[in-house]
């Protein structure tokens, strides 16, 4: 469910998101630039989607594994008076936040997204969540007597 959804939801966006350019008497592939911090493997699929769907061309950056989004994020901030990316797409929130912040991202409230709840957009429509990710944390047993029920337990000092 979560990859059709995520699919469906991506490659909609993105479609509303691109404007055909009009008035060329040269034929040219229209192209969207994406700054992606998504693993490849799953963008790649995405992408592939919007172009049989729509005809335009993703031309994808992604950033390095080591780096995740931060490489993007770092390089739409120093695009950010001559921007090269029609798109970001990333899973970190918090970097959506201080791009918005410093306003380097461009408001958008995609319509196919208006049915996500508003807790998991931004009121001012800098940022649309498409997904969740689950952190798991596991803990060795700590000994007899002594059991990790919440994150407040991780600060007892028997722990360290």
């Amino acid at each position: 469910m979560y990859r059709s959804t995520s699919l469906a939801m991506v490659t909609g966006v993105l479609v509303l998101a691109f404007g055909l350019p009009s008035g060329c008497s040269k034929k040219v592939q229209p192209q969207l630039v994406v700054y992606c911090g998504i693993d490849e493997p799953y963008a790649s699929e995405i992408f592939k989607a919007f172009e049989q769907q729509t005809g335009i061309h993703v031309a994808a950056q992604y950033d390095a594994e080591a780096s995740r989004s931060v490489g993007v994020f770092e390089k739409l901030q120093s695009e950010a008076e001559h921007p090269h990316a029609d798109v970001w797409w990333s899973n970190e929130p918090l970097l959506s936040v201080r791009l918005a912040d410093a306003g380097v991202l461009a408001p958008y409230r995609p319509p196919i997204a208006s049915d996500i709840a508003d807790r998991y957009k931004d009121s001012q429509g800098f940022w649309t969540g498409v997904g969740l990710r689950a952190r798991v944390l596991i803990v060795a047993e700590p000994g007899p007597g002594f059991e990790v029920e919440g994150l407040q337990d991780l600060l007892d000092p028997r722990l360290k």
